[in-house]
C-alpha cells in the first residue's frame, strides 16, 4: 500500500460534499458549449449527484452508479 495522504482521513460525509461540489464546478461555463459537450456534462453530474444520493448512508465511495470515485 502507499502512503496515506490528508485527503485519504477525510471522512465519507465531507467526501461527498467535495464530490458535489466538484460535479456543480464541472457546470460554470456550461451555456458556452457546444450541445453535445452541455449534455455530456450534465450526464456527468448527474451520475455524480445520483451515485452520491444512492450512498448517502455508506461510509466509503467508490461504489456502483459513482463512476471515477476514490
Amino acid at each position: 500500500m502507499g502512503e496515506t495522504t490528508p485527503r485519504d482521513a477525510v471522512t465519507a460525509t465531507e467526501r461527498r460534499k467535495e464530490r458535489v461540489a466538484e460535479a456543480m464546478a464541472g457546470l460554470d461555463g456550461i451555456d458556452r458549449l457546444e450541445t453535445g459537450d452541455q449534455l455530456a456534462r450534465l450526464d456527468e453530474a448527474q451520475s455524480v449527484l445520483a451515485g452520491v444520493l444512492a450512498n448517502a448512508t455508506v461510509g466509503q465511495l467508490g461504489l456502483p452508479g459513482l463512476r471515477g470515485a476514490q
